[in-house]
Formats: structure tokens, C-alpha cells, sequence
């Protein structure tokens, strides 16, 4: 059984109430994962990895995302070298969530979109060949 402890390397600021980009960092560009092998069989040892895990990617929800309600983007439009997915979010009773999640780690953050965020831009990276995923290059929110 293995007991992952993350520590986010958070950076930001307040939310700013007018019109325009968000200020504050979404998700941290990279956590710090660490993992202990609580149980093994006789005769293994345990090696561990990188502890730094980079982002990989997001996902938007209604709600909490342990209600399962995981939005799906508006519309995809092309970009150099990839695409850019749109997420519109007009005023809901149950306000929208972030899932920030990290390569080489099923660990996930999660947290509530700041008050008044309308839209998010994703871009995401073209490679879509030999079994890898689709990398996110950059995010942009805007309220």
C-alpha cells in the first residue's frame, strides 16, 4: 500500500473584483509528491522516484468534485501546434471548481474558481501519437 503526502508549492495573490485576467495562480506549476511503502513482501526493496510532479492538465466542475460533475469545454478552436479549449461559466447556484492534475501522481488540487471567473482558455500541446496523452501548455481565466 503506498501513502502519498503532497505539499503544493502555491504562488498568488487576492482576487481582484474587476473585469479582466485573474491574477492569482489556479494551479501550482508543479507539487512535491512523497510517497512510503507501508507493506512489502520479503526479499523486495523499495526505490523511489522524482518527487517534483509538473502539471498535466485541468478539469472544471459544478459543484465540488466529489459530486461528479465534471463540465465538458465549449467549443475547441485550433492553435499553433495544438488547440485551445474554452470553458464559459455563466452564474450557478453551486459555483464551479478546478482540478489541478500532476504527472506520474493520481493526487490531485482542487478548489472552488475564485468569484466572478467567466472563461478559461487551455491550451493544449498537438502530440498526439505513440500512446501519449495530450500535454497542457498554458491556462488563462478571466472574469
Amino acid at each position: 500500500m503506498l501513502l502519498l503526502v503532497l505539499s503544493a508549492l502555491v504562488a498568488g495573490s487576492g482576487a481582484s473584483a474587476s473585469r479582466g485576467p485573474v491574477d492569482e495562480t489556479l494551479c501550482p506549476a508543479e507539487v512535491v509528491v512523497s510517497e512510503r511503502v507501508t507493506a512489502v513482501s520479503k526479499g523486495w526493496t523499495v526505490g523511489y522516484g522524482e518527487p517534483h510532479r509538473k502539471l498535466s492538465g485541468v478539469g472544471f466542475f459544478l459543484g465540488s468534485p466529489d459530486k461528479l460533475a465534471a463540465l465538458v469545454n465549449d467549443e475547441e478552436l485550433p492553435a499553433k501546434e495544438g488547440s485551445v479549449a474554452v470553458w464559459r461559466f455563466p452564474a450557478a447556484k453551486e459555483g464551479y471548481w478546478i482540478a489541478c492534475y500532476y504527472r506520474g501522481t493520481t493526487t490531485t488540487l482542487r478548489r472552488p474558481l475564485p468569484t466572478g471567473v467567466g472563461l478559461c482558455r487551455v491550451t493544449y500541446d498537438k502530440k498526439l501519437g505513440g500512446g501519449e496523452p495530450v500535454e497542457m501548455k498554458s491556462m488563462s481565466c478571466e472574469r
